[in-house]
């Protein structure tokens, strides 16, 4: 049966599951401080394990949600059982009254969001190609940080309340599952035509593209730097008395703002930057860092998080995206978008062992040295990337010239 044309509505709910890919950082990235304040014997490590605690449990349920379920079951089904869990067990820490506790419940809560991440993704390549894909990957993280702005901004409002409020903010959770039970179209499994099978071995479409690992890399190593900034702000503005604790999610919201504006804006960043896209997210990323270092007033805190949310967090993830979409083929795309989407928590979980690692070779606690050290990174990275861009060109003229 032929499938009827998707509604505005349809495209509106399929993109709206984005908003809860980083909920779970946006809602808890505020309570850290207060929870550091009540819970005094947790050292900073296990406070900041309290945020990326369910990264790992996402990162294998992306895999098995987007390389295992996708493939026997409809997505939609996916979505809805992954919600349900993600709603519940994301409530529950709120009656915890040890960090111990408050971490098994993470891990858990992690289970149900691995199930949904990868799935708006691969729902929109499914649906939809070329110009309407790319925009609609780039609106997917956008979405995204909208839903890390509502979090901080209203959740971390709340906060006067107790740290609680932060895990009574997961209700939120139910919406989108009524948004998807209504809106979201079935995607069933992909089926190849005859003539796909006859083209190449079943061992040749199962296996990725080897550019597919260097995305998720990609993915992991710009999450991995950029959680230098949730997990230590909330504390920095505490520490130095720079804004009061409601006001902590507004400030902390920046970021997530300007990667709103670059997600959306991602064609024309691509059409204007091209092949040095990445290179320009890069310098962004380390003027931000770098202005932090200095910054204890609200306006510099504001203009290192927009320079730091627009080029890691706005441009590179919908390059990981649409690259992942054009080299891939459609039996193999489920698979790919949970490798590279399952690379953001990764990428996150390891950067709070990134950062006690630092912590332990400096011997220091100050969030000003952690963002130094971000820009550090990053200046790494741009050098690399120049590197890689010098050496495509240079090999393409070889290429050119042979011809």
């Amino acid at each position: 049966m032929e499938q009827k044309p998707l509604t505005k509505f349809n495209t509106f709910s399929i993109v709206a599951v984005a908003i809860l890919w980083l909920y779970e950082v946006a809602a808890i990235a505020g309570a850290l401080g207060p929870m550091s304040v009540a819970f005094p014997d947790a050292d900073m490590l296990q406070i900041q394990m309290v945020m990326v605690s369910p990264f790992i449990s996402i990162f294998v349920f992306s895999i098995i949600s987007g390389g295992i379920l996708a493939r026997k079951f409809d997505k939609k089904s996916i979505l809805i059982v992954g919600l349900i869990l993600y709603g519940i067990t994301g409530f529950l820490p709120a009656f915890a009254t040890d960090i111990s506790t408050i971490l098994v419940l993470r891990v858990l809560t992690g289970v149900g969001a691995g199930l949904i991440v990868p799935l708006s993704n691969t729902i929109v390549s499914q649906h939809f190609t070329g110009i309407k894909r790319e925009r609609l990957l780039g609106a997917n993280m956008s979405t995204a940080n909208i839903g890390n702005v509502v979090a901080n901004i209203g959740v971390a409002a709340l906060l006067i309340f107790g740290w609680q409020t932060a895990f009574y903010s997961f209700a939120f959770v139910f919406i989108i599952l009524v948004l998807v039970i209504i809106g979201v179209p079935k995607s069933p499994p992909y089926k190849e035509s005859d003539e796909e099978k006859d083209a190449s071995p079943k061992e040749a479409r199962a296996k990725l593209p080897g550019i597919i690992i260097w995305l998720a890399l990609l993915n992991a190593f710009v999450f991995c730097v950029f959680g230098f900034i949730p997990t230590n702000m909330s504390v920095f503005l505490m520490t130095n008395d720079i804004v009061p604790v409601w006001a902590i999610g507004m400030v902390m919201c920046f970021a997530a703002v300007a990667a709103i504006i670059g997600g959306f804006l991602f064609p024309e960043f691509k059409k204007v930057f091209g092949r040095y896209l990445v290179l320009f997210s890069f310098i962004c990323g380390i003027a931000g860092f770098f202005v932090l270092v200095n910054a204890y007033s609200v306006p510099l805190i504001i203009l290192g998080e927009v320079l730091v949310g627009l080029g890691v967090q706005g441009l590179i993830p919908p390059f990981v995206f649409e690259m992942t979409a054009l080299k891939t083929t459609m039996g193999q795309r489920d698979f790919a978008y949970g490798v590279v989407n399952s690379a953001i928590y990764i990428g996150s979980f390891m950067g709070a062992f990134l950062q006690s690692f630092i912590r332990m070779i400096t011997k220091t606690e100050a969030a000003t040295d952690m963002f130094y050290a971000g820009g550090v990174i990053m200046v790494g990275a741009a050098v690399v990337t120049l590197v890689i861009i010098i050496a495509t060109r240079n090999r393409s003229k070889s290429i050119e010239n042979a011809a």
